[in-house]
């Protein structure tokens, strides 16, 4: 879970034909204004996690529209019931509602930008133009005459491209849309569209949740009713970023405090299988000392009983701590655990453990890494 501006592992549905914008404070997940439960999406980005979220969409009756760079994903796909856009670009001039599910902020960028410039500034345009006439109208109110105040505006701090070429009030103007009873121009369902409706929705479970349609979605941004628009999709592949990237810092900190725990009672003399019984009957509990053991042989079923494969990567353990750390320092949040944490995450990284799950600490701090 990450702030919306640090989100690199990204979902987004969106009510634009275009594509929505993103600037440097939000990579914004965007909502569809269907609330059919049987839309039409387009999914850009069929890696380990998206190919699953698409094939769980077709398998729940969605027309699917997919692109990605490999080929080979698009055309595991087709066979599954979807069909093929050549580009971003195509899947948004034709969709109402589109997904992405893409590794990094870089690549969302990409996908993005083509028409981002565009939506930004029909954003702030209509911003202006809500100033305009909110200003335009208290003058009148409090008696000044219309041309008049706009001349002063456009002489003044206020001015804008609307209070200087398109001016919302009628008589101030000449060929603009307000001299003419609001015809021609750029029209109110344009501009509404454009704006459209934005709302977090990361993701939560691995590609075994991807697989099995049960991914947590941890939405935010929105209000009850931008959510309920985008909840028929987001049910078909599963159950703000900012809760994931906490929810993920405290994770390795866990992980950490349960290998290095397990690791001294083992130097000490204690059954492992023991030990972590032990544990888990008493206050050091937690949700990996429970479910998802670091120890070899103290739990069937995991990353550790299988030389930590599968999982959830070393790499993206230490992508999410990093950026938490960025957000922490954006918002002056102290994290001395988060920071050792991250710091150790990167030296696993550096070390060989990157392909292997992130309970791979254990080995590591056994000083396995010669080992690996």
């Amino acid at each position: 879970m990450m702030s919306t501006k640090f989100t690199r592992t990204a979902l987004f549905i969106s009510s634009f034909k275009r594509v929505p914008c993103l600037s440097d404070n939000s990579l914004r997940r965007n909502l569809s204004n269907t609330s059919s439960r049987w839309a039409e999406v387009g999914f850009i980005g069929l890696g380990n996690m998206g190919s699953r979220m698409a094939a769980n969409l077709l398998s729940k009756g969605h027309k699917v529209t997919v692109f990605d760079v490999n080929s080979m994903a698009i055309n595991t796909a087709l066979k599954q019931g979807a069909t093929n856009a050549s580009s971003p670009a195509e899947i948004a001039s034709k969709l109402k509602t589109i997904v992405t599910m893409l590794p990094a902020s870089q690549h969302v960028t990409e996908v993005y930008n083509g028409q981002a410039a565009k939506i930004c500034n029909n954003m702030l345009l209509a911003i202006e133009m809500i100033g305009v006439s909110e200003a335009m109208n208290l003058g009148m109110k409090l008696g000044l005459e219309p041309k008049l105040l706009l001349e002063i505006i456009n002489m003044a701090s206020g001015q804008c491209w609307t209070s200087k070429v398109y001016s919302p009030v009628p008589g101030t103007m000449e060929n603009v849309p307000s001299a003419r009873q609001y015809s021609g121009g750029f029209g109110t369902a344009l501009m509404s569209k454009d704006l459209g409706l934005a709302m977090d929705a990361p993701v939560s479970g691995g590609v075994g949740a991807a697989q099995a349609g049960t991914l947590t979605f941890m939405v935010g941004g929105g209000n009850k009713d931008h959510f309920d628009r985008a909840k028929g999709v987001l049910q078909d592949m599963g159950n703000g970023q900012a809760a994931k990237i906490c929810n993920n810092m405290l994770l390795a900190i866990e992980m950490i405090g349960v290998s290095e725990a397990m690791n001294l009672g083992m130097k000490l003399g204690l059954e492992p299988k023991l030990l972590l019984e032990i544990i888990n009957m008493a206050s050091g509990q937690c949700w990996t000392s429970k479910v998802y053991s670091p120890v070899p042989g103290t739990m069937e079923n995991v990353p550790s009983a299988r030389q930590y494969s599968g999982g959830f990567g070393t790499a993206l353990m230490s992508k999410d701590l990093g950026l938490a750390m960025d957000a922490a320092s954006q918002v002056k949040a102290p994290t001395p655990l988060g920071s050792l944490a991250n710091n150790l995450y990167k030296l696993m990284v550096n070390s060989g453990f990157a392909p292997k799950d992130f309970s791979s600490v254990f080995q590591f701090i056994q000083g396995a890494a010669k080992n690996k």
